[in-house]
């Protein structure tokens, strides 16, 4: 199955959005619960409240950094924005740029989800492979995408296992 996919810097922000969101959500939940935990119950350890507040703000702030630096990088990086033509059978997923043409092996790819409105092919390493569900004809052929990379995906790993 084929796709032909034009990815934007702004696909790229959405993605890496969505992650710093999730992470600052649980970042400042801990923190709401070590400021409302510490100074209810032990009020003695005030200052250590306070440590990791700073600590939790500090882990927030480098997120953020983060998510810029990743959008900035994207853009430089010749090959990740732009026009990519995709194709998956039972070996992996073809990848064909003006800068790149590979074979990923489907053992190559940590998870396979969809996320939003995009399919994301996460490596071991964490780095991603962006298929946004607008580039498809028909929502049902995005799903049958989608059903397909899953289903390669899982029979890589049975046999990998045996």
């Amino acid at each position: 199955m084929n796709v032909t996919v034009n990815l934007t810097r702004k696909d790229i922000a959405k993605i890496y959005l969505r992650f710093v969101y999730l992470q600052g959500i649980v970042i400042f939940l801990i923190m709401f619960i070590i400021e409302f935990n510490v100074n209810l119950w032990f009020f003695p350890y005030f200052a250590l409240s306070k440590i990791l507040m700073a600590a939790c703000v500090a882990t927030l702030i480098i997120l953020f950094f983060m998510l810029l630096i990743s959008i900035s990088k994207a853009q430089e990086k010749i090959g990740v924005i732009g026009k990519h033509e995709f194709r998956i059978d039972e070996k992996g997923l073809y990848n064909k740029s003006q800068y790149y043409q590979g074979l990923h092996q489907w053992q190559m790819f940590r998870c396979i989800k969809v996320t939003g409105s995009y399919l994301l092919l996460i490596f071991h390493n964490n780095q991603k492979i962006i298929i946004p569900k607008r580039d498809f004809t028909s929502a049902t052929e995005f799903e049958q995408f989608v059903s397909l990379a899953q289903d390669y995906f899982q029979q890589s790993r049975v046999n990998n296992k045996s």
